[in-house]
């Protein structure tokens, strides 16, 4: 007989697991898939998707985050943390390579 039951995490612990494998544990290039399948679950989750866009910027994927936090923003126009991240991020993308 199969066994059926099935542990669901929800929306606070998948953010939770992200934060832990990108800042915790360094794995952002590794967590990106989960971390998309977050911000895809989650859509109007301003942790969800700045997480996903921190990811982007850990490994200088700059331009990926740009589009991530535009989208959300043209969304949530009255997010004045999303609009802030967003400004930061472009900085960092014209900001001279070392």
């Amino acid at each position: 007989e199969a066994n059926t039951k099935r542990v669901v995490l929800d929306q606070v612990h998948l953010e939770r697991l992200g934060v832990s494998l990108l800042y915790t544990w360094g794995l952002a290039k590794e967590a990106l898939p989960f971390l998309r399948y977050t911000a895809e679950r989650y859509p109007a989750s301003v942790q969800a998707q700045g997480i996903l866009a921190d990811g982007y910027v850990l490994i200088e994927n700059y331009p990926a985050a740009i589009e991530i936090l535009s989208k959300f923003v043209a969304q949530h126009p009255d997010n004045v943390g999303a609009r802030a991240r967003l400004e930061q991020v472009r900085a960092l993308q014209n900001s001279p390579r070392q």
